[in-house]
């Protein structure tokens, strides 16, 4: 067994192509690479775990919670404005419940923003923050929907999006646990 001078793992010493990166080595007897014509000829052997090697990077389902992070930024910023444009009109146990809003909508504008850059970073905190994320994103609506149920606001508006945020948070969160694509984009 031999070392492959790119990405330095273990590879068979009659090898003329790394199985892991793809690269054609440099031998003795071939001192080029070979042609495109060549390279076609060839034959690759992949073993059962080679193909999970290759899945890494933002894509195909790792898009989805990047642009969902994307929109969340969006929607705080609005829903802050929003509040702070009639949180002067109402006194009381309202104001209360706004100033607890503002503080929930500002925490997920900031975490919303600190994952994007976890993501493009490619950290290997993402998945463990993007979890806490939801997880924050379903207990606060949560305990607003419990709170405020006998008070003046209407739980129906917040129904819907404790519903969907339980969902978004155990599909996620089981994504983010077992996939093979996380795993190698942020945790190796």
């Amino acid at each position: 067994m031999k070392k492959c001078p790119f990405c330095d793992k273990e590879i068979q010493d009659s090898a003329k192509k790394c199985r892991y990166c793809w690269r054609w080595l440099q031998t003795e007897e071939n001192s080029r690479p070979p042609t495109p014509q060549e390279s076609e000829d060839t034959e690759i052997s992949w073993d059962e775990n080679q193909e999970e090697r290759y899945i890494a990077g933002i894509g195909w389902w790792l898009l989805l919670p990047l642009f969902s992070l994307f929109v969340s930024v969006i929607i705080a910023f609005l829903r802050i404005q929003g509040i702070l444009s009639i949180r002067w009109e109402v006194v009381g146990e309202v104001m209360y419940v706004m100033n607890l809003l503002i503080l929930f909508y500002a925490v997920t504008w900031w975490l919303a923003i600190y994952l994007i850059i976890l993501f493009f970073k490619k950290s290997k905190y993402t998945p463990k923050v993007y979890i806490t994320f939801l997880v924050i994103n379903f207990i606060v609506p949560a305990c607003i929907v419990y709170f405020t149920y006998s008070a003046w606001w209407d739980p129906n508006a917040f129904i819907r999006p404790v519903g969907s945020s339980f969902i978004s948070l155990i599909l996620w969160w089981l994504y983010f646990q077992k996939s093979i694509r996380v795993k190698n984009t942020f945790i190796h």
